[in-house]
């Protein structure tokens, strides 16, 4: 058999590529992992486990399909995580590029070379209330209509939309966690709004299992069975670390000329801070799955059972080891 993976670096797809390897690392397989650049490190690890499988670093972009169709020939089998997710980014374009044209560009290479599944891994926030207030739930929704495009024209895709994902060095929670470690005070807008959680590990144990037992066409909304809202992370996260955190509540409509002034200076500098429009109307909007079940169409939905308190500490522990990582990067 042989996979095609995009994507191979990102934080949910380190988990994804150890299961893959460890499971289909067997003599005549071949895995083959679409890579921007060429990093010595990042399947060193990984060639060192037992099994006869060949393990490739392929040097392309989704963005630009021939740099991606010689891989294809004979190949079985495709798992696409590559997209781009960093809120605030001025560059819009990325989004365009990667989450839209990539993703048809896979969908169209699968269709090209009869490849037997594609596993598409898109994002539950394609139903966030305020959607059209962020590009990375615009994008992620055109992408997911690309791949229901091409499953109507025959390809044999299972997409795979998991709400938000957290575990140890969660690019997502990153900030928050740096926060509460060296402040007292926090000072946050009002935000009831939940977001539902699932943790990396779990998703990427999950998303095989569907890889080999779903039903081909079908949509899976992923989601574990908690939701939090900041105000609640931050006291989940301080009563982790043991530490006292005042937390301030203010009103959006107060907290948003402070956003403005910082999206006005990314655009002038193309730096993203983490304080910004889009970052707010995210979390603002939450993506909590209760709110949307009844938005979703053909989708079905699956809960995992998990052990939230001892992944979440996980996670808060993780960043005491490794460094906080800035929020919204790619996934």
């Amino acid at each position: 058999m042989r996979f095609f993976i995009t994507g191979g670096s990102g934080f949910l797809r380190t988990r994804l590529t150890q299961r893959l390897i460890q499971k289909y690392n067997i003599d005549g397989n071949e895995l083959i992992f679409l890579v921007r650049q060429k990093n010595a490190g990042f399947l060193g690890k990984y060639r060192s486990l037992q099994g006869g499988a060949r393990i490739i670093e392929a040097l392309g972009d989704i963005r630009h399909i021939d740099s991606m169709e010689p891989y294809f020939e004979g190949t079985d089998y495709v798992f696409h995580l590559a997209a781009h997710l960093k809120y605030g980014d001025p560059r819009t374009r990325d989004y365009l590029d990667v989450n839209i044209r990539g993703t048809e560009n896979i969908c169209a290479l699968c269709q090209r070379y009869n490849v037997r599944r594609l596993v598409n891994v898109g994002t539950a926030a394609i139903y966030h209330p305020f959607m059209s207030r962020v590009r990375y739930c615009q994008s992620k929704f055109a992408g997911y209509i690309k791949s229901k495009e091409y499953t109507g024209k025959g390809v044999p895709i299972i997409n795979i939309l998991p709400v938000a994902i957290y575990g140890e060095n969660s690019p997502l929670f990153g900030t928050l966690v740096k926060q509460v470690k060296r402040r007292d005070l926090i000072v946050i807008p009002q935000m009831p709004e939940r977001l539902s959680l699932v943790n990396v590990e779990i998703l990427a144990e999950t998303i095989l299992k569907l890889f080999e037992h779903a039903e081909v066409g079908q949509s899976y909304i992923v989601s574990g069975a908690y939701a939090l809202n900041t105000r609640e992370l931050i006291i989940k996260t301080a009563q982790i670390l043991k530490k006292t955190v005042r937390i301030i509540e203010v009103r959006p409509d107060v907290f948003k000329p402070f956003l403005r002034i910082s999206d006005f200076i990314s655009s002038l500098t193309r730096m993203t801070f983490h304080y910004n429009s889009e970052m707010f109307d995210f979390m603002r909007g939450g993506l909590n799955l209760e709110n949307f079940e009844k938005k979703v169409r053909e989708e079905r939905i699956i809960f995992l059972d998990e052990d939230f308190e001892n992944n979440f500490r996980k996670m808060v522990s993780s960043y005491e080891k490794s460094g906080v990582k800035p929020s919204g990067q790619e996934r």
